[in-house]
């Protein structure tokens, strides 16, 4: 869909960075990534794989502490990432739930700022949204993918 310019992006509680490892790029990472580390002071960037290679645990621009681009328990998400993913929610005319229990604040509140046509809620269990999508299909998330990526090859 990102390829043919019809989506307007992927919004993820994930922090594994597998959206990334797949190909997607536009990304919202509402509670960071593994991917990406970065200083507590000086806010310098680094990679996951820079810090690998080089044992890395201290600001090479500052020498404070670097730490994972992530939220910790108990930190509030980037209000930045939350209003730009309900911006896309809000402008779009479909949304794709996938494996998500839709219970889990405040990600789950954000599909009841969805205002398109299509809801469309792939998981193994019933949501407290089931009643108000267009589809439902309550099997595994993967299966279902598959399923779909191979019945359009």
């Amino acid at each position: 869909l990102e390829n043919q310019q019809k989506s307007l992006g992927v919004i993820t509680q994930n922090i594994d960075g597998l959206h990334e490892d797949a190909g997607s790029h536009n990304i919202d990472e509402l509670h960071g990534t593994l991917n990406r580390f970065y200083c507590i002071n000086c806010y310098e960037e680094y990679s996951k794989s820079y810090v690998m290679t080089h044992h890395l645990k201290y600001c090479e621009k500052c020498g404070n502490v670097i730490r994972p681009d992530i939220v910790l328990y108990g930190e509030m998400l980037n209000q930045k990432k939350v209003f730009k993913a309900l911006d896309k929610i809000q402008h779009a005319d479909t949304l794709v739930v996938l494996g998500s229990s839709l219970v889990v604040q405040p990600a789950a509140g954000f599909v009841s700022e969805f205002k398109g046509d299509n809801l469309v809620i792939i998981n193994r269990d019933a949501t407290p949204y089931d009643h108000t999508a267009s589809l439902v299909i309550h099997d595994d998330m993967t299966s279902v993918i598959e399923e779909i990526v191979n019945s359009n090859s």
